[in-house]
């Protein structure tokens, strides 16, 4: 998921399929397994430092916790990064 950028109302993210908001950008793919992991790595930053350097209250399928056990602590990291 990625923020988006300064006065913009929407955001954008990567989806199998098209979302119901009309507030956000759907990147309709056939798989997670090759996009580009930044703009994931840097919407979990900001709500990690948004709610209390804490991931409490999001849902993780259970079919992504590998993959966000293994982005977390870049995510927790990353703007310490740039």
């Amino acid at each position: 998921m990625f923020s988006g950028y300064m006065n913009r109302n929407y955001i954008e993210v990567y989806a199998k399929q098209q979302g119901a908001f009309s507030n956000i950008d759907y990147y309709i793919v056939n798989t997670f397994d090759d996009i580009d992991e930044q703009p994931l790595v840097e919407g979990l930053s900001n709500y990690f430092y948004s709610n209390d350097k804490s991931f409490t209250g999001i849902y993780i399928k259970p079919e992504n916790i590998e993959r966000f056990n293994r982005i977390k602590d870049w995510a927790i990291e990353y703007y310490d990064e740039i």
